[in-house]
């Protein structure tokens, strides 16, 4: 914890405009620094997609997207969670290459996880 899901149309991957481990590596260090996460807890999911978005006018040409969701246990103040969704779009910004060929749509959702649902569990490795 926390499960981060990163969604992005698949030609801001196929252009190399996002730079998706430089990103991982900020993220965990901020969800480590704003929201008290421990490192070996953070996991981050990129998933890239091959169906279309509709985007403004839908004309994939010219419109591409990335979409983060960071799920956190619930307790973090409104304070905690608004500096989080701020420095993550920070991080997208600052992970996107200039795409003047596109219009990029960026958001962040940081949200959190009911307690009362959630359980998690590590096995741990096992070395023969």
């Amino acid at each position: 914890m926390p499960h981060t899901t990163v969604t992005y149309t698949e030609e801001l991957a196929e252009s190399e405009a996002f730079d998706f481990e430089n990103f991982a590596d900020d993220l965990h260090s901020a969800l480590v620094t704003i929201a008290g996460a421990k490192a070996e807890a953070c996991r981050t999911r990129f998933t890239g997609t091959e169906d279309s978005w509709f985007i403004a006018d839908g004309d994939e040409e010219d419109f591409q997207a990335v979409h983060v969701e960071v799920a956190i246990k619930a307790g973090r103040t409104d304070e905690v969670r608004s500096e989080l969704s701020r420095a993550v779009l920070g991080l997208i910004r600052k992970n996107l290459k200039r795409t003047p060929e596109f219009e990029v749509y960026l958001s962040v959702e940081v949200r959190d996880i009911d307690p009362v649902g959630y359980v998690s569990h590590v096995e741990p490795r096992q070395d023969a």
